[in-house]
């Protein structure tokens, strides 16, 4: 719309997105204009993630979330060890295809 910055256009775009495709993007990528919070909060209404490219001249952003971010304990944590649910199914297949190659080696071992 004349008159509009981008930021509003973009807020308009991903309200028309959303309302027909429900869930679009996981992630936008977006540049130094948009580090605002009423922008990143929108997005984050929306269940979606965003990565802002910053200019050298906004870095200052960054060292101020760090420095609250380093005196705060994490909210959670995550972590996959060796009781993870992957590492599991890993190792449950792994040893899965070690069995079927010792069968194909005695199969073909009985058959010469």
């Amino acid at each position: 719309m004349p008159g509009e910055g981008e930021t509003t256009t973009t807020k308009r775009l991903v309200e028309w997105l959303y309302k027909h495709y429900t869930h679009f993007a996981d992630v936008v990528v977006v540049d130094a204009g948009f580090a605002k919070a009423p922008f990143i909060n929108y997005l984050l209404s929306k269940n979606i993630h965003i990565v802002v490219r910053l200019k050298d001249d906004r870095m200052h952003i960054v060292r101020d979330a760090e420095g609250v971010f380093n005196r705060q304990a994490p909210a959670d944590q995550k972590r996959e060890g060796k009781t993870s649910t992957t590492h599991n199914a890993f190792k449950r297949k792994e040893k899965a295809l070690k069995r079927a190659q010792k069968t194909t080696c005695a199969a073909n071992f009985l058959h010469k």
